[in-house]
């Protein structure tokens, strides 16, 4: 992933960043990056249902002020209200089932429709600006129980190579001047000389 964001940056400024960060830590600004065509099919998914929805409430709306007396359009608004209780309840559950892909691919989920099954929709509502309220309990529990579905990275520290000690090993005691540093042959010296 470093390699693209020198692309973008260019590798002045790149080297800058590194200089800054430390060569050791890890940047990844495009780690919980969703598809631009995935976030458009939402959209325009959502956008549509939502559209229906406005719809049948204009037709419910216009069809009742000329249904006084008429029995016929009476029914027609029954069933268009029937309608639109069922497109609101498809729009409603389009939203959740989206902010819960959504959340799954932030909490790096292999395959965010897995998370789906695992999840209890009822237990899920939405706030005002779109946000699963419920969710995020879900995710813990399902983490700690199914942790396959997610991508957690376990970091180990790395192994010595063949032929080194491992970190604090030491050499035993004995001096190897190939190996020693300064401070090494200071104590050496001090040791021999008192």
């Amino acid at each position: 992933m470093s390699d693209a964001i020198k692309a973008i940056v260019g590798e002045e400024l790149y080297a800058k960043v590194v200089e800054k960060l430390g060569a050791d830590k890890k940047f990844d600004i495009l780690e919980n990056y969703i598809p631009k065509a995935r976030m458009d099919e939402v959209i325009t998914q959502k956008n549509q249902l939502k559209t229906q929805v406005t719809e049948i409430s204009l037709q419910l709306e216009s069809l009742k002020t000329s249904a006084i007396g008429n029995e016929a359009l009476t029914k027609t608004i029954a069933e268009l209200q029937t309608k639109n209780t069922e497109s609101e309840t498809k729009f409603k559950k389009s939203l959740i089932t989206s902010a819960i892909k959504f959340q799954a691919q932030i909490e790096k989920a292999k395959d965010a429709n897995d998370i789906l099954a695992f999840v209890d929709h009822s237990k899920i509502s939405l706030d005002e600006s779109g946000k699963a309220i419920g969710l995020d309990e879900q995710l813990v529990e399902l983490k700690k129980n199914k942790a396959y579905l997610f991508d957690i990275t376990v970091t180990t520290p790395p192994s010595p190579g063949p032929g080194t000690n491992p970190p604090g090993a030491g050499s035993h005691g004995r001096f190897n001047p190939d190996t020693a540093s300064m401070d090494d042959y200071m104590a050496e010296f001090n040791k021999r000389k008192g």
